[in-house]
């Protein structure tokens, strides 16, 4: 799946339609995740659908599709599931135990999908790395497995890595980056936000909408801890930067008077937020 990722998706006909960002499945309860589709970037920066059942090949470095493609935005459903943004990095328990009857801990790297007789393109083999061990220098051993072999957590606020998507992330145009970060589910897009270099969160601020700016801002202030005795934080930084959107506007460029908040974190503490659907 980590080759898919940016993939050239095409036509019969040899015509680019655009590159994969990321791959849509749906879990279910005795068997493999089942893939449904494609999403997929179209020219003008649009993410777009493409059922499972238009893809006629995948390989060699390309997608082949047929038919015709619904240009209408990308919203996920309930139910739904974001293999690079939301499987991998996911902390799981693998069936087999420790010698001492404990579980053992993992966490998935990768993982690979698989067309069956039927037609049907299923989540097959799973990339997974567990801890590393005491010593410095060392890594934790990976292995591949089943996924029958895995156990997800129950609970919706399992622990989960953004060092892998980040990855994925880091070398996108600033405009790119925000649109990548306003599809993430919120808690996902929070804990994206809090590993990513606070310039690079700056400048995908300058490429939001103010609502969005805002929200965004209003959500990472609470988290938003000191890393210092002199209380200096990352939302201290990304706030009194220059290249902050909101400080940067016109409302903050003329003179400061008492009732003017100098600064936006000021500016968050006084004026309502917008609420965002979640």
């Amino acid at each position: 799946m980590g080759r898919l990722a940016g993939r050239g998706v095409f036509d019969p006909a040899g015509d680019r339609i655009g590159k994969v960002r990321d791959v849509l499945i749906v879990y279910r309860a005795s068997s493999a995740p089942r893939v449904v589709g494609l999403i997929v970037e179209i020219p003008g920066k649009r993410r777009v659908f493409v059922p499972i059942s238009r893809v006629t090949s995948i390989g060699s470095g390309q997608v082949i599709a047929t038919g015709l493609i619904n240009v209408r935005r990308f919203e996920q459903r309930g139910g739904e599931t974001r293999m690079i943004a939301e499987l991998v990095g996911r902390e799981v328990r693998l069936t087999s135990s420790q010698t001492d009857g404990s579980p053992v801990k993992a966490t998935i790297e990768d993982a690979a999908i698989e067309r069956t007789r039927s037609g049907e393109w299923l989540v097959a083999d799973v990339f997974v790395r567990l801890p590393k061990p005491a010593g410095p220098f060392s890594k934790g051993d990976a292995r591949i497995v089943k996924w029958a072999d895995i156990q997800l957590p129950s609970t919706n606020a399992a622990e989960q890595s953004a060092e892998l998507l980040i990855q994925t992330l880091v070398d996108l145009k600033p405009a790119d980056l925000a649109e990548a970060l306003l599809e993430l589910p919120q808690q996902r897009m929070l804990k994206v936000v809090e590993e990513l270099p606070d310039e690079r969160v700056a400048d995908a601020l300058e490429e939001m909408t103010e609502p969005d700016q805002l929200a965004l801002l209003a959500q990472i202030a609470p988290t938003a801890q000191p890393t210092c005795s002199t209380g200096w934080s990352p939302m201290t930084r990304l706030t009194s930067s220059p290249r902050c959107p909101l400080r940067r506007a016109k409302s903050y460029s003329n003179s400061w008077s008492p009732k003017r908040p100098k600064t936006c974190a000021d500016y968050l503490s006084t004026t309502p937020i917008p609420r965002v659907a979640s």
